[in-house]
């Protein structure tokens, strides 16, 4: 069994790195955010991607209202499993998000005009970029990965029916035996 890697907290003020413009970026392993690693392709010697490199920006800003936001930046491929062929699909990398943060939270709500890249959620006292980054990353892969139509390499089957498609009762029968 491979121990987990564990990596510290980035923590930070929101609001103050916001109004200071401050940013911050590093190169994360895919296996240390874990619970993406739990939905990486494993290699065979049960390591998971230990190649995998996630790069990431985040910088403060205040928005023409006036209010604090995070501008961040995700690039990078990870592997995950095609849910056709079960092998393994590269999925790029690339999320541009702006959060801004609300300080009236009894009267938040989320703005319909606002941009598809733009999220507004409300303002808290300490946030772990790391985690951010992660749950980023999370919402942005599809529910199904998928290799695009044509693309995947399924297995033979060795027992098809007449209308080309296995037959589930043949698979029973081998399994009994």
């Amino acid at each position: 069994m491979v121990e987990p890697v564990i990596i510290e907290p980035l923590v930070i003020e929101p609001r103050k790195f916001a109004r200071e413009g401050a940013s911050v970026g590093e190169s994360l392993g895919a296996q240390t955010l874990h619970r993406l690693a739990e939905l990486l392709f494993d290699s065979p010697d049960g390591r998971g991607q230990q190649g995998s490199a996630i790069e990431y920006r985040v910088t403060g800003f205040i928005t023409p209202k006036g209010e604090p936001a995070l501008r961040l930046e995700v690039s990078g491929e990870i592997s995950l499993r095609c849910q056709r062929c079960m092998e393994r699909l590269s999925f790029p990398l690339t999320l541009r998000r702006e959060i801004v943060l609300a300080a009236d939270v009894d009267g938040f709500e989320q703005p319909a005009d606002e941009e598809e890249f733009v999220d507004t959620i409300p303002a808290m006292d300490r946030v772990d970029l790391r985690e951010l980054v992660e749950e980023e990353i999370l919402l942005a892969l599809p529910m199904a990965p998928r290799h695009p139509a044509g693309e995947c390499r399924l297995r033979p089957v060795e027992q098809v029916g007449a209308q080309g498609s296995a037959s589930p009762f043949a698979v029973l029968a081998r399994l009994k035996h």
